[in-house]
């Protein structure tokens, strides 16, 4: 801490007009001053009398005992009040005819600037002993006051070094620290290089079937080294709630799935067959003889009305869900998707497929399509787009796909506005986040817009896989 230097100066120069007049000590020291002056003065006036006693006289040069003890003592208060005493007392024998004032003057000057030095450094590590013994006392203070709050939090709390060795633990955490899984957690998130940080914003599962996150906080260097406090916040409530949420999400949607599902199959199956049977039974009915050309082609137009219904029907069953996609997978479901796109506008359109494409789980080819289609749809009514670009990365683990279109985009945050696609946007966002994974939407006007979605290929846990034992939950 670095001193205040106009606090301490004002100190100084309270000490020096308040001498401690109360001390008895004090009083001696002057008495002391007192004696030598009176000696001096009269060995100066009266020579012959303490001459034989003392033949070279009181020097002033022994005021520096009283004057030193005084400032050992008291410090600048002491030396100085104690000097200007003693050049006082000495003023009478300035004056004396017999006396030395020139040499008795210099001395006098010596013994006041030793004084106010004297005492000055005195009081200057006076000060400095007082303020570091302040500081002490506060920082036992506030280590008494953490160690209170460290024993008492109900929140595990442990310390580690660099390596991930326990320190310390308060007893919250000594309860887990009964079971050797606990620790060999962390010991594992540190494997292969990692550093204590990389468990920042975690939650595991400790062996007591709880769900803890984990804080970091860096401790001051201490002598043995750089110690690390991990706090564990108990979420288990916090994280059931979101389980049970994305379960009822997972729920909605999969019962959403399975009615277009069927809406799908029963379009397909009766309007648009009924469609098409009434389109044949048209054109049967103008092509017989005797029909006149005017109603022949009224029933020719009324046929073709009848096959653009069907084609309509064809088009909202595909949209419902797609038949290459359970049949096929999902590259061959999305070139369906992008060759209608090609088809129905002016757009041009391309996918590029990485990896070893393969059939994965069903919902998380179902996701993938609905976030593929809710982007190229989007890109085809708001973008005012010339081309979209659809890759996909099948990886060991995770599936990744982005969409890009080269149109005006939009701003981000007006995405909720009701001309943009706010709601598709939303949709997008839940439908990856039930899947475990995540959803990236970069756009800026003028300049296209870019989705890009990251899921694990073997979908989100189930509920009895996260209920088997303790583990690491998930990374914020």
């Amino acid at each position: 801490m670095k001193p205040n230097t106009r606090t301490d100066s004002g100190a100084v120069l309270r000490q020096v007009f308040h001498p401690p007049v109360r001390e008895w000590q004090y009083w001696v020291i002057q008495f002391t001053v007192a004696l030598i002056a009176s000696l001096h003065l009269l060995n100066d006036s009266n020579h012959d009398l303490l001459g034989a006693h003392i033949p070279a006289g009181i020097p002033v040069a022994l005021l520096i005992i009283p004057v030193g003890y005084a400032a050992v003592r008291y410090g600048l208060a002491g030396s100085a009040a104690t000097s200007i005493w003693a050049t006082l007392l000495w003023l009478p024998d300035l004056m004396v005819r017999h006396g030395h004032p020139s040499a008795d003057l210099i001395d006098l000057v010596m013994i006041d600037v030793v004084a106010f030095v004297f005492g000055q450094r005195i009081e200057s590590e006076r000060f400095a002993r007082s303020r570091a013994e302040q500081e002490t006392a506060e920082r036992i203070a506030a280590e008494e006051s953490y160690r209170l709050l460290f024993e008492s939090n109900r929140a595990p709390i442990i310390v580690v070094d660099a390596s991930g060795m326990v320190l310390d633990a308060n007893p919250a955490a000594r309860e887990l620290r009964e079971s050797g899984d606990d620790l060999d957690l962390i010991r594992a998130a540190t494997d292969g290089g990692g550093v204590i940080s990389d468990l920042n914003g975690r939650t595991v599962r400790m062996s007591n079937g709880e769900d803890y996150r984990i804080g970091i906080v860096d401790l001051p260097t201490q002598n043995d080294g750089a110690a690390t406090q991990l706090v564990f916040e108990n979420v288990t409530a916090e994280l059931g709630e979101s389980r049970r949420a994305t379960q009822y999400a997972r729920l909605v949607v999969k019962v959403e799935e399975e009615l277009r599902r069927r809406l799908a199959r029963e379009l397909h199956d009766e309007p648009l067959q009924l469609f098409l049977h009434l389109a044949r039974r048209l054109e049967s009915l103008g092509s017989k003889a005797g029909v006149p050309d005017e109603v022949s082609s009224g029933l020719d137009q009324a046929r073709l009305h009848a096959l653009d219904a069907a084609n309509r029907l064809r088009v909202v069953s595909r949209d419902l869900r797609p038949p290459a996609l359970d049949r096929l997978g999902l590259v061959p479901a999305l070139s369906s998707l992008l060759s209608d796109v090609e088809e129905d506008t002016s757009l041009s359109t391309s996918i590029n497929v990485s990896g070893e494409p393969r059939r994965i789980g069903a919902d998380i080819e179902l996701g993938a399509f609905r976030i593929i289609q809710e982007s190229v749809n989007n890109a085809v009514k708001h973008a005012e787009a010339r081309r979209i670009d659809v890759k996909v990365d099948f990886g060991p683990e995770r599936l990744r796909v982005s969409i890009h279109d080269d149109g005006k985009g939009f701003a981000l945050r007006d995405s909720a506005d009701g001309d943009s696609p706010g709601m598709g946007l939303l949709g997008m966002r839940e439908r990856a986040a039930i899947l475990a994974g995540q959803l990236a939407i970069e756009s800026t006007l003028a300049h296209g817009t870019t989705v890009r979605a990251d899921m694990p290929i073997a979908g989100p846990l189930s509920e009895s896989v996260a209920d088997e034992g303790p583990g690491i939950v998930k990374a914020d």
